[in-house]
């Protein structure tokens, strides 16, 4: 390519990157500041594309599929996550309802169909859109790459079967990584609360002891009658306290 051939490319690379982007559902400043982003992402994608080296004002045509692309992915990743209907918002679902397209004013036009806010919220948060570009960059390691930046090893932690078009591949993934560390916090969650019953259902055994005269209290064991409703006198005693013997803590 020479020098004028490169410029020309250039500026349409320029307008394809600063062009002015249109939805018809209400965005957030955060969810444009993404989209912009994501835009950003999928021209830089196809200017080496071979067709766009041949003819550069494809890039606006080859850019919009990728955006549509990373749409769709995204989409899929939250509908998986959020546990919507698998068999109404499934990949042909979001591919039939996002429309990416140019006006005659050069500006994109980014229609979601019938998805609804409900089901757009999430799709352009900033965590999910830096990994799918991260995943899905063309210069990139792939899942390797996502995978690694997660901190998940593929072979030990997750039992992932890779494969299929990004878009499934990433939803996949994204929803087994959304239940690998949901279990993992609810493990550690579970250690706290179990660490935190046995500290305090000691303490408050502890505490209940120093106040009882063990000398005293076994004299009266042995001498009453009843030894059982002389320990429950003594609980009684203690007022409001002695729910702290009733602390249940697993082994």
């Amino acid at each position: 390519m020479n020098n004028a051939e490169r410029k020309v490319l250039d500026d349409f690379i320029g307008q394809a990157v600063n062009c002015e982007i249109v939805s018809n559902l209400e965005l957030s400043d955060e969810e444009k500041r993404l989209l912009n982003q994501l835009n950003q992402f999928a021209v830089m994608q196809v200017e080496d594309d071979a067709e766009v080296l041949r003819d550069p004002r494809k890039i606006f045509y080859k850019s919009g599929e990728e955006l549509k692309k990373g749409l769709v992915a995204l989409s899929l990743a939250v509908a998986l996550t959020k546990n919507f209907s698998r068999k109404v918002y499934t990949k042909e679902f979001f591919e039939d309802n996002i429309r990416v397209e140019r006006n005659k004013n050069g500006n994109m036009i980014v229609n979601f169909g019938a998805m609804g806010r409900e089901v757009l919220d999430g799709v352009l948060s900033e965590n999910l859109v830096f990994e799918w570009m991260l995943y899905s960059d063309n210069k990139g390691r792939g899942l390797m790459g996502l995978a690694d930046y997660k901190g998940i090893y593929l072979d030990d932690d997750i039992n992932f079967r890779r494969g299929g078009s990004q878009v499934y591949e990433f939803a996949r993934f994204q929803r087994k990584c959304y239940r690998h560390f949901r279990e993992k916090t609810q493990h550690q969650k579970d250690d706290m609360q179990d660490a935190f019953r046995r500290v305090f259902a000691e303490a408050a055994a502890k505490q209940l002891t120093e106040q009882i005269d063990p000398v005293e209290f076994t004299a009266k064991l042995f001498s009453s009658a009843d030894p059982a409703k002389e320990i429950a006198n003594m609980l009684e005693k203690l007022g409001k306290q002695s729910d702290f013997l009733q602390i249940e803590h697993k082994k």
